[in-house]
């Protein structure tokens, strides 16, 4: 995962300022197909992140708990602050719940809210 960070050119010169990330698509709690892969949507506000991180987790019903974490890393599109993508998540017809990371060149991470996909196949 640090490794990963680094890659973007770290610069203690840039910008440190306040960010946030927030959820467009799906909405909290709906209900989405695996087959087809369902999209998720999320804007950048403020200062733009290098690198966004997909973390996501599946609801275990048999030990009542969330799966550990899995990170998936995009790099932004400069000058872009909207992403759509297919989830990159997705392992059974069970929820699952996901949160973007965004990191800018500055190492300032900012985390968006969890929100929850209901997987019905």
């Amino acid at each position: 995962m640090f490794g990963r960070i680094d890659s973007i050119g770290m610069s203690n010169d840039d910008l440190r300022g306040s960010s946030s990330v927030v959820l467009l698509a799906p909405s909290d709690g709906e209900r989405a197909t695996r087959f087809p892969k369902a999209e998720i949507a999320f804007e950048q506000e403020g200062d733009p992140g290098k690198l966004y991180g997909v973390e996501s987790q599946y609801f275990d019903p048999g030990r009542k708990m969330w799966s550990p974490s899995r990170i998936d890393w995009i790099d932004s599109k400069d000058g872009v602050p909207m992403t759509r993508m297919q989830a990159p998540f997705g392992v059974g017809q069970q929820p699952h719940r996901w949160r973007v990371w965004s990191v800018n060149k500055a190492g300032v991470v900012a985390l968006s809210e969890w929100r929850t996909i209901d997987f019905v196949n």
